[in-house]
């Protein structure tokens, strides 16, 4: 086999699937995932009847869903902007779990630093967003 011939590096590492194709399940995960915290802390301002909480879910929900997009149609600057905010978050809501004593917030901590380092770290992402 020549060099023009040669086969893609991800096709010798992993022989079965492509590696956007994990990107991009990846991305529908965190979205679905994203959306359904919003829609949490949605309903939950909404019979605590807090209208700047939910002003504040609304926008935010917006806003990753749109860095979301962006990273759906190929940017992948938007994986780094999403990414330290998502870290920022997680650090936030980790340490105000342990302060407060609160099992979700801590949970929710974990799952946004988890977030930031598949977002920061997955050759799949980036594989995706460059396909």
């Amino acid at each position: 086999m020549n060099s023009r011939e040669s086969s893609p590096l991800w096709l010798e590492a992993i022989p079965d699937r492509e590696p956007w194709r994990r990107g991009r399940t990846a991305i529908c995960i965190i979205t679905f995932l994203i959306l359904l915290g919003q829609i949490s802390v949605l309903a939950w301002s909404v019979m605590l009847g807090n209208l700047g909480v939910f002003f504040l879910a609304v926008s935010l929900g917006v806003i990753a869903c749109l860095f979301l997009y962006f990273i759906w149609i190929g940017h992948n600057w938007a994986r780094w902007v999403l990414a330290p905010l998502s870290a920022c978050s997680g650090f936030g809501n980790l340490i105000g779990g342990i302060v407060r004593g609160s099992g979700l917030l801590f949970v929710v901590g974990i799952g946004g630093l988890i977030l930031f380092s598949y977002l920061v770290l997955a050759p799949s992402v980036y594989a995706f967003a460059s396909h």
